[in-house]
Order: C-alpha cells, then sequence, then structure tokens
C-alpha cells in the first residue's frame, strides 16, 4: 500500500474511531443505570496503541501476514490477549471504513 492511499484510508479510520469513541461515553441515557465507577475516566492501565496511525497500522500489518498473537504481541508490545482483542475491535472499524468485510469470523 503506497503512503497516499494509507493516509486516504486513515482519514475514513478516524473517523471510525471517532464515532465509535462518542458511541462509548458514559453520558448517554443509560449512564444513571450504570454500575459506579471504580476508577476515574481515563484511570487505569494506558493503550500501547495510542495514536489511530498505530492502531491502522497494527489491523493493517494483521491482515497482510496474519500472526499469531504471540508474534503480533511481541512485534507491537503486547500480550497475545491483548492482541486478539485488539485484532477484534479493529477489525470491525476497519471494515466500516473500507464498507466492506475483511474476513469471516
Amino acid at each position: 500500500m503506497r503512503r497516499k492511499a494509507f493516509d486516504e484510508l486513515l482519514q475514513a479510520f478516524c473517523a471510525q474511531l471517532n464515532s465509535e469513541a462518542i458511541r462509548l461515553t458514559p453520558r448517554s441515557a443509560n449512564a444513571t443505570m450504570q454500575k459506579h465507577r471504580l476508577r476515574a475516566l481515563g484511570g487505569g492501565r494506558k493503550a500501547r496503541l495510542l495514536e489511530p496511525l498505530d492502531k491502522l497500522f497494527f489491523i493493517l500489518f494483521y491482515f497482510k501476514c496474519y500472526p499469531t498473537f504471540d508474534v503480533a504481541g511481541l512485534l507491537f508490545d503486547l500480550h497475545r490477549s491483548r492482541a486478539h482483542r485488539w485484532m477484534l475491535r479493529l477489525q470491525l472499524l476497519l471494515e466500516k471504513a473500507l464498507g466492506r468485510k475483511m474476513a469471516d469470523a
């Protein structure tokens, strides 16, 4: 993939990422029915894949090479279970950004 195509896909991917972040904010109508938070917003462990660029690169790398989650975790400094969770979450966002399904589950 060339840099220009990557940058164009990154814009669509960022839009999907932002729409998911807005959808998951606790300020929804059901916020009063949610359990009391043990940690404040922003508390807890920080994600290893912070930037949208890193997230897009991770999921594109995964679909290009199909590494085991052990290998993906080693390359991206993640535990294998976290690599699996990132793949599941980012696959849906990539599919929405592209407008087509990437793989059958």
